[in-house]
């Protein structure tokens, strides 16, 4: 298979504890023009009562999961459109945030042009370069030995193109803002 970006999730299902294609990940939705795809580990159920996204996304399965990514899609519909890339992953981050302190909430999103990760208790990473192009590789666990990092608590890292153009530290650790080229 060949991709510039590719999300693929395999689930041990916890909640709701029926299976069906529309509680299957990835999610999709479409917001502000453009096809978001979503993956999530981890266990957020008390996003299922929370208000705030119905208009822009509306849940098809039953899953926290899908619950959480509307949250996250109308946040960004919030700022999007005529925002800077910073805004709206601003906005993104809060939410991550508000989300992960009600469990579990570990996620990749992604529009196509950009891969957004966020790691709050169980994500690991693995950049390096593929010719001349970079690769990266975000996964729960490592899936090989060697050169895997974890990501902090709360952290958001974003890549385009398999290169790491952001990384920001969310909640408590905020203000953390490193672009690649500081490190």
């Amino acid at each position: 298979m060949r991709s510039e970006l590719l999300i693929a999730h395999v689930r041990k299902a916890r909640h709701p504890p029926t299976p069906g294609m529309l509680n299957t990940h990835p999610f999709s939705h479409a917001c502000c023009g453009r096809e978001w795809v979503f993956a999530h580990n981890g266990l957020v159920p008390e996003v299922i009562g929370r208000r705030g996204s119905e208009d822009i996304c509306k849940p098809r399965g039953e899953t926290d999961s899908e619950y959480a990514f509307c949250h996250l899609l109308g946040e960004i519909a919030g700022c999007y459109e005529g925002a800077s890339d910073g805004e709206w992953i601003g906005r993104i981050a809060d939410d991550a945030d508000a989300i992960a302190a009600l469990g579990k909430f570990n996620f990749l999103l992604s529009d196509g042009a950009y891969l957004i990760a966020y790691g709050h208790d169980r994500l690991h990473y693995l950049d390096h370069p593929a010719g001349r192009d970079r690769l990266s590789l975000v996964a729960t666990e490592p899936l090989s030995s060697g050169g895997w990092r974890p990501f902090a608590r709360g952290e958001l890292r974003i890549y385009k193109r398999g290169r790491l153009v952001l990384q920001l530290n969310t909640g408590r650790q905020r203000g953390g803002r490193v672009s690649p080229d500081e490190k």
